[in-house]
């Protein structure tokens, strides 16, 4: 029993050597999460290149209308709509730019675009 104990370990050992450079790895991946309830024509688009960029965006309506575009790193965008003939569009090129938007209410548009670096915009239509 006590041969075996050796081999565990060293197992142990390689096995949490390889975590840093999974963490690492995952860190810089592009992530996008969506949430659309009580939706019959609604649309959401996101498209990132680049690294580290976050797009969420939610939508509970008819019909609505989000777009995210994102290139470059450590960019954050969030947009939230709610009942009808909302648009919203964000644009972001650059690095470490974070846009909030937030629509409830009916027929409001909101464009955002930042161009360069450490932008940031806050817009709730209400």
């Amino acid at each position: 029993m006590k041969a075996n104990l050796p081999a565990i370990a060293i197992g142990a050992t390689l096995a949490c050597a390889c975590h840093p450079v999974r963490d690492r790895a995952r860190r810089h991946r592009n992530s996008a999460t969506t949430m659309q309830t009580d939706t019959l024509d609604a649309s959401i688009d996101i498209r990132q290149a680049g690294t580290a960029n976050s797009a969420h965006a939610a939508q509970m309506g008819n019909p609505l209308y989000a777009s995210i575009d994102q290139n470059g790193s450590n960019n954050f965008t969030s947009i939230s709509q709610g009942s009808s003939g909302n648009r919203a569009t964000v644009i972001q090129a650059g690095n470490n730019n974070r846009a909030t938007l937030g629509q409830s209410g009916s027929g409001y548009v909101a464009n955002v675009v930042h161009a360069g670096s450490g932008n940031q915009s806050s817009i709730y239509q209400y």
